[in-house]
């Protein structure tokens, strides 16, 4: 199943006043113009549709599995905190205590390991983790991913059409080399 996203960053990635200093743009008139540039650069990279595979800025999240496991592999490295919920045979919403379970970052990303011994039926056989993945706050991104997203506005606001074979440009390959070590692809 998808993931779902519950709560969205609460900031982005990039200030309004770093793209302007990355795009030399002095003025206020394309202000507006140029925060919708951050974030389609950000939505570009961020979350399950981005093409970085990962959260950005820590975000919530919601991951629905059809039965219990041993172990519940995460959609997403970097999670800071999780919940485990479920409906009992009685059709009473319940949480598994934290105790019971740990998150663990592996080679492979982030998985829910549940504590030896731990048993749980579900009404229904569904179970849903509630967590919280991201690098953090904006000063946490990584420097050369808000780079990218500054080399994307510049370049997408120089480029304000749709594509052309006389004025397209590709996006600079500096982007993707910034980006290739963050791109988060299961093993």
């Amino acid at each position: 199943m998808r993931p779902v996203r519950i709560t969205a960053p609460s900031a982005l990635p990039v200030t309004l006043q770093e793209a302007k200093e990355h795009t030399i743009i002095d003025f206020a008139d394309d202000d507006a113009l140029v925060e919708r540039l951050i974030m389609a650069a950000t939505d570009h990279l961020d979350g399950y549709g981005g093409i970085l595979g990962r959260c950005i800025i820590s975000q919530e999240w919601r991951q629905d599995y059809t039965g219990w496991a041993s172990c519940l592999r995460l959609p997403f490295p970097n999670v800071s905190a999780a919940a485990v919920e479920y409906t009992d045979e009685g059709g009473n919403p319940q949480t598994v205590p934290p105790s019971e379970f740990e998150v663990i970052e592996d080679a492979r990303g982030a998985r829910l390991q549940f504590a030896d011994g731990f048993t749980q039926t579900a009404h229904d056989g569904r179970v849903s983790v509630v967590f919280t993945a991201g690098y953090g706050t904006a000063a946490d991104v990584p420097a050369d991913i808000k780079a990218a997203i500054c080399m994307l506005v510049a370049h997408w606001y120089d480029e304000r059409h749709a594509a052309s074979d006389k004025t397209m440009r590709p996006v600079p390959f500096a982007v993707d080399a910034l980006l290739a070590k963050h791109r988060w692809v299961i093993p």
